[in-house]
């Protein structure tokens, strides 16, 4: 049986963003469409250590949460900080999550007020 990993960590070994220098710079890069207040905030080696060997607690603070979902676009930061063995799927794609209700249905284009004609209102 092999060892159960954090997830994040399996998600960095396929992107190559294994170090902390390169981890920093994708970082920064998600963190300026973000926020970019939070260019410069990567966490320290030790944290980004902690996170890939599981060594927390629970979820890191809100903010490098938002920037990690924006790295892995489709993981929420709970799935990232799940265990996963070696036998399940751990690809780059994450299991289709349920949709809110704005998600449910296409929207037409009918529906964007702005695209309406002016004289579409007049009575």
């Amino acid at each position: 049986m092999s060892n159960p990993q954090v997830r994040l960590k399996v998600l960095l070994r396929e992107r190559h963003w294994q170090t902390h220098q390169t981890f920093s710079a994708e970082y920064d890069r998600a963190a300026r469409k973000v926020d970019p207040s939070l260019v410069g905030q990567a966490p320290s080696r030790a944290q980004l250590h902690r996170w890939t060997t599981g060594d927390v607690k629970g979820l890191p603070y809100p903010d490098h949460c938002r920037v990690l979902e924006a790295m892995f676009p489709g993981w929420t930061a709970a799935q990232l900080f799940e265990r996963v063995n070696g036998e399940e799927s751990v690809t780059s794609e994450p299991e289709p999550s349920v949709s809110t209700p704005d998600e449910a249905a296409p929207v037409s284009d009918e529906a964007d007020p702005a695209l309406w004609g002016a004289g579409s209102l007049a009575g």
